[in-house]
């Protein structure tokens, strides 16, 4: 019974939480951008399935609709009518996708590590964490960034030690979805093939090297056109539109900032370390500075063992 608990650690963590996110999932409210989400999600699918061209003149068109579409196509298939219906199943769906990524941490940690006591740790640090766990019901924008980020970081692990074209299929599509749920993923595309570079330098295989970044970028950037549907009609253009809307983002808001209400456009630069301060439990805040102080330590004590195929590199690499 033990033996069998250990083997299959993940996958009973994975089943506990989503039993207790079936017994809670209505406990969470709207967001207030949740409805402006689905109505993007709505344009995109009247595009996709009637050809509607609102699509092309809707406001925010410059957000990818690789979560938000599925929702649409979920609430369709569903038939649901009722608002209540509606948000409390994209709820449970958003919910559900953040803890199918947890497992991929931890199979990325156990993948590394050949520990699942560490993997089970990874895993319950972030289901653990209140801001991230009550988010992944309704925030349909960072949360499923994240998620996929997490996803594709164990992609990315895999197909580096394995060199093998599916591994780097599988993370081409990841990577794509990822720059369409946010377009800051092409943070990861980039260190990618930095790392291949890399690789490709170092290593005798130097074709092989080059073919493994063919075939992730070719199916990065299909992934991006086929589930982006805005990209369709001018892919150059629309892409190159909304890369440079989101740099510098029309919102023009207020926020409450140390008693003050501060525009958005005029917040000092304290206010993302400050945030981020409050919002974050001590101990977390104590264990990756710990972490970040280490591995700049023994990058610069001995920085080669860093770009070789080793779990180092795949620390510099997070």
């Amino acid at each position: 019974m033990i033996i069998y608990l250990h083997k299959y650690l993940g996958i009973i963590l994975l089943v506990t939480l989503c039993v207790i996110a079936l017994i809670n999932y209505d406990k969470y409210g709207l967001s207030w951008d949740e409805n402006e989400q689905r109505k993007t999600g709505i344009v995109s699918a009247e595009y996709v399935f009637s050809n509607n061209q609102l699509l092309l003149k809707w406001g925010n068109r410059d957000y990818g609709v690789a979560f938000e579409l599925p929702l649409i196509i979920i609430e369709r298939a569903l038939n649901l009518k009722d608002s209540r219906s509606i948000f409390l199943t994209r709820h449970i769906v958003t919910h559900l996708y953040f803890l199918v990524s947890a497992f991929f941490s931890f199979l990325l940690i156990e993948f590394l590590y050949k520990n699942k006591l560490l993997a089970t740790i990874g895993f319950l640090l972030i289901i653990l964490h209140p801001r991230l766990y009550d988010h992944s019901f309704f925030n349909t924008k960072a949360i499923p960034f994240m998620s996929m980020f997490l996803i594709c970081l164990y992609f990315n692990a895999v197909a580096f030690r394995k060199k093998q074209n599916k591994y780097f299929i599988l993370l081409g599509i990841g990577v794509g979805l990822l720059i369409n749920l946010r377009i800051m993923g092409v943070l990861l595309f980039s260190l990618i093939l930095f790392f291949l570079m890399i690789d490709k330098l170092k290593e005798i295989m130097y074709k092989e090297n080059v073919k493994l970044g063919l075939i992730f970028s070719s199916t990065t950037i299909a992934t991006l056109y086929l589930s982006w549907p805005f990209l369709w009609s001018n892919p150059i253009k629309n892409f190159v539109f909304a890369f440079n809307n989101m740099a510098k983002f029309r919102w023009g808001g207020s926020v409450l900032f140390n008693g003050q209400f501060v525009k958005g456009t005029e917040l000092s630069w304290d206010y993302v370390p400050i945030w981020f301060l409050i919002t974050t439990p001590i101990f977390y805040l104590i264990a990756g500075l710990s972490g970040l102080i280490l591995l700049v330590f023994y990058f610069f004590k001995k920085p080669s063992i860093y770009l070789s195929n080793s779990k180092q590199r795949n620390n510099l690499f997070f």
